[in-house]
Order: C-alpha cells, then structure tokens, then sequence
C-alpha cells in the first residue's frame, strides 16, 4: 500500500556534547563563506563545537529533532546576543554542519528569518479566527439591522483579502526554503500492520528540518502554546488539551512546588509582622 508524502520523524542530527563557543575565523575560510558586507557585519566570528575536529567525531550525539513537535517554534524566540544562540546550539546542534558550524551573522539572519515569517502565520490565523467569529455575527444579523449587516460583511471581506494575502506571502516564502529537500520512497514497518511504502520528505541539516517542519504546521493548522519553562508544545484533540499550560508533568509539578514556596514564604513573613 502507498502511503501519502511525509516529512520523517527519523530525521538524524549531531549536537556537540561538549557544547559550542563564539570563536574568531581564519580569514580565508570566512571569506569564502561570506563576502563584502556580510564579512565585515559578521566580524568573522563563527560559532563552532568547543571540541577540536580531530576529536569531534568521538563527542558527536545523534538524535532526533523532529521528535519535537515544535522546534520551529523555540529557534524563533532565540535571541540575537551570542549566549541565546549558544544556548540553543548546545541544546540542538548547529544549523547546517555539524563539525565546521557556521557564521555568527549567518545565525542571525537565520532566526530573523524564522520569526518574522512565525509571526506573519500567526497574523494570518488571527485573522482567520476573526473571520470565523465575525461571520457568525452577519449570520445572527440576517433579515435585521440590514445596514449594520452590510457594515460587518463589508469589513469581513476586507479582513479575508489581507489574511489571504498573509497567507499567499508565507506560502511563497517557506517554499523558497524548502525546495532544495530530499524526498524518497521507504518502507514502513508497523507491528501487526500492512507494510506501507511512503513518499517520504528528507531534511538535509537542522535548519532545512524546522522549515518543514513550521511547513507541517501551517499545512495541518495546528496550534501551540509557550510553557512557563519556556518550551513551546503543540495542542490538538490528538496531541494535547487546548486547557493545558505546562509542556510536562515535570513542570506541572515544580510550578507547583513553586506556589507552594510562596505560599510558605508569605505565612511566614505575615507570622514575623505580627510578631
């Protein structure tokens, strides 16, 4: 049986476990990666696995970063300054080569990218919500208040040409991003299933992964939330409550601990006032 096309989980990547720096490159290794301006803005910093590469083979972890459903989503929020993209490269790896890295200016323009393209998506669902609720108003108005009527249809058409338009600039733009992806038949192998064979999409690096994967969630509209720990986490009937507010039992239970401290700290302190 075949399936239909997929972006595979089993997507691969290396992270340093050593973690990643900020370091000065040779010259003429920054020149061949960046030119004119772009060299002079990058400062030729680069940032690197702390390992030497001689030793780097040995201190590379595989894992899986599509097994995170939004991934996409926290590169977004990194911030420009050297300690947010290190934290993230010590947490995931480098975008597009495990062992060289890549300019510090490259990260930058890279995370800018991801936002301002996240933060297009969620204007244009926003509006998609208004005009879901808008349009149940106009329904509630028929055969009354005809001109008031009028007034809301009027707005919820003009409302419906900015999201598709939102829409028609992000589609455009994440296709750009995407188009150098692999795709390839496999097999699947499911326990007391048929076998299946799947057109399978297959990231290259990092960086061409979370762009399928912020394609994914456009595609399927899926919808998610930023834990207090930071994490961001997906929503859905499938996945998750739409009430749920933390990404792990783990941090339900310490924001828990938490309200307990301070509940204790407050009896405590109002104890000492009294006294």
């Amino acid at each position: 049986m075949i399936g239909q096309l997929a972006v595979t989980n089993e997507f691969s990547w290396s992270v340093c476990r050593a973690g990643h720096r900020v370091v000065d490159c040779p010259s003429n290794e920054a020149q061949s990666e960046i030119e004119g301006e772009r060299l002079a803005q990058a400062n030729k910093l680069w940032v690197r696995p702390m390992e030497s590469p001689k030793l780097l083979r040995q201190k590379l972890l595989r894992y899986y970063p599509l097994r995170n459903p939004a991934i996409f989503r926290m590169f977004a929020d990194v911030g420009p300054d050297h300690q947010s993209i290190l934290n993230f490269a010590n947490r995931f790896g480098l975008l597009t080569d495990a062992v060289s890295g890549e300019s510090l200016a490259f990260w930058q323009e890279q995370i800018s990218d991801m936002r301002s393209l996240v933060d297009l998506w969620e204007k244009a669902t926003s509006l998609c919500s208004d005009l879901e609720k808008a349009s149940r108003v106009v329904k509630s108005m028929e055969g009354h208040e005809m001109m008031a009527g009028d007034t809301v249809a009027h707005a919820l058409h003009f409302t419906l040409d900015v999201a598709v338009d939102h829409f028609d600039c992000l589609i455009l733009r994440v296709n750009q991003r995407i188009s150098n992806v692999t795709a390839a038949l496999c097999r699947n192998f499911t326990d007391g299933a048929e076998d299946s064979v799947q057109l399978q999409l297959r990231p290259n690096n990092l960086l061409q992964a979370m762009w399928l994967q912020f394609g994914q969630a456009i595609a399927a509209n899926k919808s998610f939330r930023k834990c207090q720990c930071g994490t961001w986490f997906e929503i859905s009937r499938k996945v998750a409550r739409s009430d749920k507010i933390f990404c792990t039992e783990a941090c339900k239970a310490r924001a828990y601990r938490q309200r307990l401290a301070g509940r204790t700290e407050g009896a405590t302190a109002g104890e000492n006032r009294e006294t």
